[in-house]
């Protein structure tokens, strides 16, 4: 009975605290929860992602896909004129590319970085956006700031949208390249160039 009653307080309080919980906090809560994952996972299978990179790369873009929106992200990082100009098959090939993109440079980033721990601060709103700012301490260097910028979908869902490191922002470091590739080959060339770095 006794634990009955502990259980029931239990969800009552979460519910509480759930229906009081800030945009900031539930942002917040997406990005803690996302990295907690990643890590765990990494080191569950540890000896699988030391063996073969592809692992880490599937295991990493299963945790973290989910949370991001590459459609928008996508379309940054390249002019309106090249995106309209494409059809909506070429869109889909090219997102695909730059998700598979970021995964390998997200998963690289942890294997590279000895990571200690991650501590955050207190999220901003931005306009529509939520900022979640983090610090990510390094055994060997100096800590690194990682900021996130997220707002919610149509579907009531936090997605990110960009990540800032050290000041500089992910799509606007690769909007440059980008849109200079798409402008001289088009969407196909820019697809190319992506898909043979990936094999690099």
């Amino acid at each position: 009975m006794l634990k009955r009653i502990t259980a029931v307080l239990a969800i009552w309080m979460f519910a509480i605290v759930s229906a009081y919980a800030t945009p900031a906090d539930e942002a917040k809560n997406i990005v803690k929860q996302t990295a907690n994952d990643v890590f765990a996972a990494i080191e569950k299978d540890r000896a699988l992602v030391d063996a073969d990179v592809n692992h880490l790369y599937s295991l990493v873009g299963s945790i973290v896909i989910p949370h991001f929106d590459f459609g928008k992200m996508s379309r940054k990082v390249v002019d309106k004129k090249t995106w309209k100009a494409a059809s909506k098959e070429l869109r889909a090939e090219f997102i695909q590319a730059f998700r598979a993109y970021l995964v390998r440079t997200y998963s690289t980033a942890l294997i590279k970085f000895d990571i200690d721990k991650i501590t955050y601060d207190r999220p901003r709103k931005n306009g529509k956006y939520i900022l979640v700012r983090t610090t990510v301490h390094l055994k060997r260097t100096t800590p690194v700031p990682i900021q996130y910028r997220l707002y919610k979908n149509k579907s009531k869902e936090w997605k990110v949208t960009d990540i800032v490191v050290n000041g500089i922002s992910l799509i606007t470091n690769r909007q440059g390249t980008y849109k200079k590739i798409a402008q001289k080959k088009g969407l196909a060339g820019l697809i190319a160039v992506l898909s043979k770095n990936s094999k690099s």
